[in-house]
């Protein structure tokens, strides 16, 4: 595993993004047109209403189901996301990547962090929690994010060193242990550097998912369109084959 300074994920990652879409298509198919609203029903879903914990890891695609019903780009991004081979994903770096991704204020965001990966209450988070997240989140990154000229990530196995992890949690949660959801998103506005990359980063995560939907509804009126002349032509071909041929006549 490559481990490295929030510097140097800057510099590999901020400008150096593939256009127009920087995800792979199975994750765009998986959740094109999710908001943070779809995010929570799937949570809500996933942990039974919030009476148990979201899933630390899958050992199938087929347990992802839940996440979504789209069997072939779930399976793809099980495969993008098991970047060792050994038939296992991590579920909060896929979650903790979705969170950013999903539509919606960024303000919004930061509170779903508390709701989805506060463990003990989903109106607070801890030093501990909001630490899980952004080691998650900081692995699952290197795993889906494109950059230029890549046509799958090249260097997956990466994370962000402790030590800025650990300066960032230290600055939103200063002295404190737990942070209630709005002093949470409170105290991360003041974590400048950590907001400014998060915030670039969610809004090219939401266009890249708003390019392929695009694309997709692009793609599926080509396709009626096509199919619609083929019908017309087969029905031109039916006409013509049951009109009365002329007799010939002595």
């Amino acid at each position: 595993m490559e481990i490295l300074t929030f510097d140097q994920f800057v510099r590999e990652y901020m400008d150096n993004l593939k256009p127009p879409s920087c995800i792979p298509t199975c994750l765009e198919e998986m959740c094109g047109g999710w908001t943070q609203e779809t995010l929570r029903q799937v949570v809500q879903k996933l942990t039974k209403k919030s009476t148990c914990p979201l899933p630390l890891w899958y050992d199938d695609p087929k347990n992802m189901e839940i996440i979504s019903i789209k069997r072939d780009p779930v399976q793809q991004v099980f495969k993008l996301f098991d970047t060792r081979g050994i038939g296992r994903i991590d579920g909060y770096e896929l979650f903790s990547v979705i969170v950013i991704m999903a539509e919606g204020d960024f303000s919004i965001k930061l509170a779903d962090i508390c709701e989805i990966f506060g463990g003990e209450s989903a109106s607070s988070l801890n030093k501990d929690e909001f630490f899980y997240f952004l080691d998650s989140l900081f692995r699952g990154l290197p795993k889906c994010l494109l950059r230029k000229d890549e046509s799958k990530p090249s260097k997956p196995n990466r994370r962000l060193h402790h030590k800025d992890i650990a300066a960032f949690v230290s600055g939103v949660f200063k002295d404190k242990t737990d942070l209630l959801k709005d002093e949470f998103v409170t105290n991360f506005g003041e974590c400048e550097k950590l907001k400014q990359f998060l915030e670039v980063l969610s809004f090219t995560l939401e266009k890249s998912l708003k390019v392929a939907r695009e694309e997709a509804l692009k793609n599926m009126k080509i396709m009626l369109e096509i199919k619609k002349c083929m019908l017309e032509m087969l029905m031109k071909v039916e006409k013509e084959a049951t009109k009365p041929q002329p007799t010939n006549q002595s």
